[in-house]
């Protein structure tokens, strides 16, 4: 009983905080595609649902701030941050060498993993170098996987590229290719959705490899050094008072971080 109260608690809270935001305070914009579920993407009625906008919701009640939502292309992100579009992208982004010599993050709010997607007709167990020999793997654009995929498997490996990691699956599930190197997280959210019948399957265990990010963090222009501690901040608080854990819970039955 405990636990629920606490729960409601918890959600007023942030109800009220969320309510003064909008009666007043500071709008605080964040970038995103909006076109990874479970993390961010369109319901039915075209809001934009997902554990990015909860726990950027959150974010926003603790600091006062009305949170907007500014969508962009995923490649254009840093760019749109640069020339002042939005304040920041919340938007599940890998923190990487390349990355953090255009903008600063966070710290990250979720441990970064990736994973092989596969056809559930597939019987490899680990992927190897010669599972992948002369095979098309999908990834989603301006991401660290395809360079990870070049980097350790050069030539052998033929890398496509698509907007999002939706339309990757799409082509997984049609067989136009035959891997996609995701995000743990999302992959276990599309082939979760599609319930013990769904046409796609993890294989092997999740790679952790320095190539593929630091974990996931929000980014900031370089020189915005007060919202960036703002942010972590916020994060911190969001850990400790429960919010992040029962936005964790809604979305995955395993911790994130």
């Amino acid at each position: 009983m405990l636990k629920y109260v606490l729960a409601f608690a918890i959600s007023a809270s942030l109800f009220t905080a969320h309510t003064a935001a909008l009666a007043g305070e500071d709008e605080l914009r964040f970038g995103l595609d909006g076109g990874y579920p479970p993390f961010a993407s369109p319901n039915p009625d075209g809001q934009l649902v997902g554990f990015d906008i909860d726990l950027g919701e959150a974010l926003c009640a603790e600091m006062h701030r009305k949170c907007v939502w500014v969508r962009q292309e995923w490649d254009a992100l840093i760019p749109g941050l640069d020339t002042n579009k939005f304040d920041a992208i919340l938007a599940s982004m890998l923190i990487t060498p390349e990355r953090k010599e255009k903008v600063s993050f966070t710290n990250p709010y979720y441990a970064a993993k990736a994973v092989f997607v596969a056809p559930k007709s597939n019987t490899v167990a680990k992927v190897t170098p010669a599972d992948l020999d002369g095979k098309t793997v999908g990834v989603e654009t301006a991401t660290a996987y395809g360079t990870y995929l070049q980097s350790k498997y050069g030539d052998k490996v033929m890398v496509r590229d698509y907007p999002t990691v939706t339309e990757a699956f799409a082509d997984l599930k049609a067989g136009r290719i035959e891997y996609v190197l995701n995000d743990a997280n999302s992959s276990y959210f599309a082939i979760n959705r599609d319930g013990d019948d769904g046409a796609l399957k993890l294989i092997g265990e999740p790679l952790v490899d320095s190539m593929l990010g630091e974990g996931v963090g929000i980014a900031v222009q370089k020189q915005n050094t007060e919202l960036l501690k703002a942010l972590n901040t916020a994060l911190d608080q969001v850990v400790a008072n429960g919010t992040y854990s029962i936005i964790n819970k809604k979305y995955f039955p395993y911790d994130l971080r």
